[in-house]
């Protein structure tokens, strides 16, 4: 992630809600280019890349899952920052995470905050195979509390019929497959104590990376819940693999205190008025939630709008620009879920939107992510 290319991102989505937001045409001079040189000018000395990647250091500290304390922490974080800037209207806006609230047609889901999780490998060897405390995506969220031994079992791709022959009940799964469904079978429908994952959409590419997951956390009809899965790396999982099939007995040992909650999605939310009270809004937003790290995804974009935020604020005081006719409203938002939410909760500010920028991932060049602007 380069700090340049983040200012240059702030800089592109300040001039281009500055554009959308300039007064009506006959008020300033005729441009040949989106804005006068003198504005970019001072767009450029007053964004500052160093600034959005200090955000990005304190944001990428939280593990910050939606409707967590984690998450909770960050927005405390976000609006102490819009608050010292000066900015309208800042606060944190709530609505309920329980499972049961729906908007539109999302539905909600409950808060989960892991503490800890470590699963090892007792025999043939000792060996730690993944550790919450050092790489919190191991651990899948909604995973409950557990203390588990037991033998590990192969079930493939954990389809119905992959589990023909084999004896699960009391023993932990380790899967190629989703951990969800897997979790599924393996545990409600055949006793098994958890589950294992070394699923990876792109495993050629990136054989050593854990992807973020999570199981379902609802209650069974006969009223069990959830038990835990753990996501490891493809290379790890093949590993383990390789030991079953030359015909090692594997036993594994698994500790994991987290906690499933009715909680509240949260949204910073922040504006600078415009001078026409009547006219529609234009909004930026960006997702603040993320797994730790998460300095990319989505860190980088969270930054971003803060920067943009800090730096109209203090061009339109210092009177270097004018204040746009239409109102800027930033919000931060759990991905989703935060703007089904805002959207559900206020349709009547939703219907006063003319239009929206969403920055994600900008912290990574488009040419080298496969990615464009949408």
């Amino acid at each position: 992630m380069k700090r340049r290319h983040i200012v240059l991102t702030a800089v592109m989505g300040l001039g281009l809600c500055l554009v959308l937001l300039r007064p009506a045409p006959g008020t300033q001079e005729n441009l040949t280019t989106l804005l006068p040189s003198r504005t970019m000018d001072s767009i450029i000395a007053h964004t500052s890349g160093d600034m959005a990647f200090q955000y990005i250091r304190r944001i990428s500290l939280f593990n910050r899952l939606a409707a967590s304390e984690a998450y909770h922490r960050s927005a405390e974080y976000v609006l102490g920052e819009v608050k010292k800037y000066g900015l309208d209207e800042a606060q944190i806006e709530q609505y309920p995470a329980d499972g049961k609230t729906r908007y539109f047609m999302f539905q909600s889901f409950d808060g989960w905050d892991g503490e800890s999780g470590v699963a090892w490998m007792t025999s043939p060897y000792r060996e730690k195979v993944c550790d919450f405390a050092e790489m919190p995506a191991c651990l899948c969220r909604w995973s409950n509390s557990a203390h588990a031994k037991g033998d590990l079992i192969y079930v493939g791709e954990g389809r119905p019929e992959d589990f023909a022959g084999k004896e699960v009940k009391n023993k932990i799964v380790l899967t190629s497959s989703d951990p969800s469904s897997v979790h599924e079978e393996a545990v409600f429908n055949r006793g098994a104590l958890g589950v294992i994952s070394f699923y990876y959409p792109r495993p050629v590419d990136y054989p050593d990376a854990v992807e973020r997951d999570g199981i379902s956390h609802y209650e069974t009809r006969d009223g069990r819940k959830s038990t835990f899965a753990f996501k490891i790396s493809t290379r790890k999982g093949q590993e383990l693999v390789r030991l079953l099939e030359a015909g090692q007995k594997l036993t594994m040992e698994v500790d994991v205190k987290a906690r499933v909650y009715p909680s509240q999605f949260e949204n910073v939310i922040a504006t600078i008025p415009g001078t026409d009270p009547s006219a529609k809004e234009f909004v930026i937003t960006a997702h603040l939630c993320h797994f730790d790290p998460g300095a990319n995804d989505n860190a980088s974009g969270a930054a971003s709008i803060l920067e943009i935020a800090r730096a109209v604020k203090e061009l339109i005081t210092s009177g270097e620009i004018e204040r746009p006719r239409r109102t800027i409203r930033f919000i931060w938002v759990p991905e989703m879920s935060g703007s089904f939410a805002y959207a559900a909760t206020h349709p009547d500010k939703t219907d006063n939107m003319i239009c929206g920028l969403n920055l994600d991932m900008v912290g990574s060049y488009l040419n080298r992510n496969n990615s464009g602007f949408a």
